[in-house]
């Protein structure tokens, strides 16, 4: 039986797909997400518990990529304490 993610461990996933600058087809081929989700509930609440900033892309004639997704310093410090926890507390392992 597949294991589901719970939202806790979406949000890690897409904070450590963007790293420091990503587009949103990059963070979501990454975190495995499909566009619904990504665009209508996790990057809404990412970017409201200020953990990402949206800025408007580099170049504005290019229809393709109007926005990319930078980590703050709280999105780094939220990857820091999940790798920290996962260090130290052990894995679950399935039924």
């Amino acid at each position: 039986m597949v294991m589901r993610r719970n939202k806790r461990e979406i949000y890690i996933d897409t904070l450590k797909a963007i790293q420091t600058e990503a587009s949103p087809t990059r963070i979501m081929g990454v975190a495995n997400l499909s566009w619904k989700p990504f665009w209508s509930q996790i990057r809404p609440k990412l970017i409201e518990e200020g953990l990402i900033i949206e800025q408007p892309a580099d170049n504005p004639n290019d229809k393709k990529q109007k926005y990319f997704y930078r980590l703050t310093k709280k999105g780094q410090m939220a990857i820091a304490a999940q790798n920290d926890a996962d260090r130290y507390l052990p894995a679950e392992e399935g039924s």
